[in-house]
């Protein structure tokens, strides 16, 4: 069974919450990008097709406040 938007938010809040801790250990972005994507593809994995697009502009909103590159892919 596919999670709900209500557990990807929250799992998104725990990414979020995440980020300053990823930029200060992985300064450069060579590094810091596949540890960031290790972790938010761990919880794409799991979206289920109907919430593909919504997963992706979360992302990109989380990212943006962040003043991380946009770009996370957006299925459609």
């Amino acid at each position: 069974m596919d999670p709900t938007r209500a557990q990807l938010e929250a799992e998104l809040a725990k990414l979020d919450a995440l980020i300053p801790e990823l930029k200060a250990d992985y300064p450069e972005d060579a590094d810091f990008w596949p540890a960031f994507a290790c972790l938010a593809d761990a919880i794409a994995e799991r979206v289920g097709a109907e919430d593909c697009r919504w997963w992706g502009e979360q992302v990109d909103q989380l990212m943006g406040r962040h003043g991380l590159e946009s770009g996370w892919p957006i299925e459609t």
